[in-house]
Protein backbone atom coordinates (compact mmCIF):
# COMPACT_ATOMS: atom_id res chain seq x y z
CA UNK A 1 0.00 0.00 0.00
CA UNK A 2 2.46 2.66 0.36
CA UNK A 3 5.19 1.47 -1.90
CA UNK A 4 2.26 2.07 -3.90
CA UNK A 5 1.13 5.69 -2.79
CA UNK A 6 5.06 6.12 -3.21
CA UNK A 7 4.90 5.55 -6.73
CA UNK A 8 1.58 7.01 -7.29
CA UNK A 9 3.24 10.12 -6.34
CA UNK A 10 6.12 9.80 -8.28
CA UNK A 11 3.97 9.31 -11.08
CA UNK A 12 2.02 12.29 -10.62
CA UNK A 13 4.94 14.56 -9.88
CA UNK A 14 6.11 13.50 -13.38
CA UNK A 15 2.84 13.69 -15.16
CA UNK A 16 2.61 17.63 -13.85
CA UNK A 17 6.31 18.57 -14.94
CA UNK A 18 5.74 16.23 -18.58
CA UNK A 19 2.02 18.12 -18.75
CA UNK A 20 3.61 21.56 -17.78
CA UNK A 21 5.77 21.32 -20.86
CA UNK A 22 3.43 20.04 -23.22
CA UNK A 23 1.67 23.53 -22.23
CA UNK A 24 4.44 25.40 -22.71
CA UNK A 25 5.41 24.14 -26.24
CA UNK A 26 2.18 22.76 -27.85
CA UNK A 27 -0.44 25.20 -26.81
CA UNK A 28 -0.52 28.51 -28.99
CA UNK A 29 0.04 31.78 -26.92
CA UNK A 30 0.89 35.55 -27.60
CA UNK A 31 4.52 35.86 -27.78
CA UNK A 32 6.08 36.86 -24.57
CA UNK A 33 3.58 35.24 -22.96
CA UNK A 34 3.24 31.16 -21.12
CA UNK A 35 0.80 29.68 -19.86
CA UNK A 36 -1.06 30.51 -16.69
CA UNK A 37 0.21 28.28 -13.82
CA UNK A 38 0.88 25.11 -15.33
CA UNK A 39 1.85 23.32 -12.53
CA UNK A 40 -1.51 23.69 -10.44
CA UNK A 41 -3.08 23.03 -14.22
CA UNK A 42 -1.47 19.93 -14.24
CA UNK A 43 -2.11 18.49 -10.97
CA UNK A 44 -5.53 19.28 -11.17
CA UNK A 45 -5.46 17.18 -14.93
CA UNK A 46 -3.38 14.66 -13.60
CA UNK A 47 -5.72 14.05 -10.15
CA UNK A 48 -9.01 14.64 -12.58
CA UNK A 49 -8.95 13.21 -15.93
CA UNK A 50 -6.15 10.70 -15.08
CA UNK A 51 -5.51 9.26 -11.93
CA UNK A 52 -6.23 5.68 -13.34
CA UNK A 53 -3.39 6.19 -15.83
CA UNK A 54 -1.51 7.32 -12.91
CA UNK A 55 -2.28 4.48 -10.39
CA UNK A 56 -2.25 2.18 -13.45
CA UNK A 57 1.67 2.68 -14.05
CA UNK A 58 2.08 3.21 -9.99
CA UNK A 59 0.44 -0.23 -9.52
CA UNK A 60 3.18 -1.88 -12.64
CA UNK A 61 5.94 -0.48 -10.92
CA UNK A 62 5.42 -1.37 -7.39
CA UNK A 63 4.52 -4.66 -7.98
CA UNK A 64 7.59 -5.48 -9.48
CA UNK A 65 9.55 -4.16 -7.20
CA UNK A 66 7.92 -5.87 -4.91
CA UNK A 67 8.38 -9.11 -6.90
CA UNK A 68 11.51 -8.05 -7.00
CA UNK A 69 12.70 -8.01 -3.00
CA UNK A 70 10.95 -11.26 -2.39
CA UNK A 71 12.99 -13.23 -5.46
CA UNK A 72 16.09 -11.52 -3.39
CA UNK A 73 14.89 -13.05 -0.02
CA UNK A 74 14.31 -15.80 -1.97
CA UNK A 75 17.63 -16.38 -3.44
CA UNK A 76 19.63 -15.55 -0.04
CA UNK A 77 17.74 -18.40 1.45
CA UNK A 78 18.42 -20.78 -0.88
CA UNK A 79 21.91 -19.85 -1.05
CA UNK A 80 23.54 -21.81 1.51
CA UNK A 81 21.18 -24.99 1.09
CA UNK A 82 21.01 -25.33 -2.66
CA UNK A 83 22.81 -23.87 -5.49
CA UNK A 84 20.47 -25.10 -8.24
CA UNK A 85 17.58 -23.29 -6.54
CA UNK A 86 20.13 -20.22 -5.40
CA UNK A 87 21.17 -19.88 -9.66
CA UNK A 88 17.61 -20.25 -10.84
CA UNK A 89 16.41 -17.50 -8.36
CA UNK A 90 19.00 -15.38 -9.17
CA UNK A 91 18.28 -15.15 -12.68
CA UNK A 92 14.45 -14.67 -11.90
CA UNK A 93 15.30 -11.84 -9.65
CA UNK A 94 17.86 -10.58 -12.35
CA UNK A 95 15.24 -10.70 -15.17
CA UNK A 96 12.77 -8.70 -12.97
CA UNK A 97 15.10 -6.24 -12.70
CA UNK A 98 15.19 -5.71 -16.53
CA UNK A 99 11.55 -5.94 -16.67
CA UNK A 100 11.23 -3.71 -13.89
CA UNK A 101 14.10 -1.06 -15.43
CA UNK A 102 12.39 -1.08 -19.11
CA UNK A 103 9.05 -0.74 -17.19
CA UNK A 104 10.06 2.60 -15.64
CA UNK A 105 11.64 4.00 -19.04
CA UNK A 106 8.40 3.10 -20.77
CA UNK A 107 6.47 4.18 -17.90
CA UNK A 108 8.32 7.82 -17.80
CA UNK A 109 7.55 8.01 -21.65
CA UNK A 110 4.22 6.91 -21.28
CA UNK A 111 3.49 9.99 -19.17
CA UNK A 112 4.41 12.03 -22.52
CA UNK A 113 2.12 10.49 -24.59
CA UNK A 114 -0.41 10.75 -21.89
CA UNK A 115 -0.29 14.51 -21.65
CA UNK A 116 0.00 14.76 -25.54
CA UNK A 117 -2.87 12.42 -26.75
CA UNK A 118 -4.92 11.74 -23.43
CA UNK A 119 -4.21 7.89 -24.38
CA UNK A 120 -4.78 4.88 -21.72
CA UNK A 121 -2.02 3.67 -19.79
CA UNK A 122 -1.37 0.88 -22.04
CA UNK A 123 -1.87 2.28 -25.42
CA UNK A 124 0.78 5.37 -24.40
CA UNK A 125 3.23 2.69 -22.93
CA UNK A 126 3.04 1.06 -26.32
CA UNK A 127 3.48 4.41 -28.27
CA UNK A 128 6.42 4.67 -26.30
CA UNK A 129 8.07 1.20 -26.33
CA UNK A 130 7.65 1.87 -30.26
CA UNK A 131 9.29 5.02 -30.16
CA UNK A 132 12.06 3.84 -27.80
CA UNK A 133 12.69 0.90 -30.43
CA UNK A 134 12.81 2.95 -33.16
CA UNK A 135 14.42 6.16 -31.57
CA UNK A 136 16.43 3.86 -28.98
CA UNK A 137 20.07 5.79 -29.59
CA UNK A 138 18.31 9.51 -29.80
CA UNK A 139 16.75 8.78 -26.28
CA UNK A 140 19.49 7.33 -24.34
CA UNK A 141 21.76 10.24 -25.80
CA UNK A 142 19.22 12.66 -24.29
CA UNK A 143 18.30 10.66 -21.26
CA UNK A 144 22.20 10.69 -20.82
CA UNK A 145 22.49 14.49 -21.70
CA UNK A 146 19.52 16.00 -19.07
CA UNK A 147 21.25 13.80 -16.42
CA UNK A 148 24.53 15.07 -17.11
CA UNK A 149 22.73 18.28 -16.76
CA UNK A 150 21.10 17.58 -13.75
CA UNK A 151 23.73 16.69 -11.69
CA UNK A 152 26.01 19.71 -12.44
CA UNK A 153 22.80 21.64 -11.60
CA UNK A 154 22.37 20.05 -8.24
CA UNK A 155 26.35 20.07 -7.60
CA UNK A 156 26.60 23.45 -8.52
CA UNK A 157 23.28 24.74 -6.26
CA UNK A 158 25.04 22.41 -3.45
CA UNK A 159 27.98 24.35 -3.66
CA UNK A 160 26.41 27.99 -3.69
CA UNK A 161 24.32 27.08 -1.15
CA UNK A 162 27.20 25.44 0.85
CA UNK A 163 29.64 28.26 0.37
CA UNK A 164 27.27 31.06 1.39
CA UNK A 165 26.50 28.99 4.58
CA UNK A 166 29.97 28.82 5.46
CA UNK A 167 30.44 32.52 4.56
Amino acid sequence: GLLWLMEFATALSQFVVTYTVVLWYYTPKPKGCGPHIPLIRGLIVGVLFHAGTLAMGAFLLSSLRVLRVLLGLLERIQADQNSLCAAISASSAGCCELCRRNVELVHKNAYIEVCISSASFCEAAQNAAEFIADEGGRVLCLTGACFVFSSACVLGISAVAGGSAYA
